[in-house]
């Protein structure tokens, strides 16, 4: 693998109005994309999620109302969030990692904190390139580090 800085592209959002286009970076060309996907195999394996309230995808959520009953007086509430990747504050998302860590992982503490760091510096990696010029972003995530997001 030659890692290459991570092309930005846009992506036409057609089912909204005035078609706004999505930013993706395709990060599986950037340096960290490896240490991404091990860290993401093992976070898996070790964060433990408290809550059932979210589902990862209109399939599941599907699946979960499907046979729901739902009283009159309940509502079924959906929230479309604006650019949710990009305003992802990395700072506060490291903090949340290592505290569940800390109360639900048999990693030690050693590990627990070569992980943060890791963790850390793989979340740095926002920059991108677009028509030839390199640009960073700072103390938000891109759209593409999905490997890591999507468990946290």
């Amino acid at each position: 693998m030659n890692p290459t800085a991570p092309p930005l592209r846009g992506l036409p959002k057609v089912h909204k109005p005035d078609i706004p286009i999505r930013p993706l970076v395709n990060y599986t060309t950037a340096p960290s994309y490896k240490l991404a996907k091990k860290l993401e195999t093992i976070l898996k394996s070790q964060i433990v999620l408290e809550h059932n309230y979210s589902v990862k995808n209109s399939h599941e959520l599907v699946n979960e109302i499907k046979n729901m009953e739902i009283k009159p007086h309940q509502i079924l509430a959906s929230f479309d969030v604006v650019n949710l990747y990009t305003n992802v504050p990395v700072t506060e998302t490291v903090a949340l990692v290592k505290d569940n860590l800390e109360k639900h992982s048999n990693l030690l503490p050693e590990a627990i904190e070569e992980m943060i760091i890791l963790l850390s510096e793989v979340l740095k990696q926002n920059y991108f390139v677009f028509n030839d010029k390199y640009y960073v972003q700072t103390d938000v995530s891109g759209y593409g580090l999905t490997t890591i997001w999507h468990l946290i």
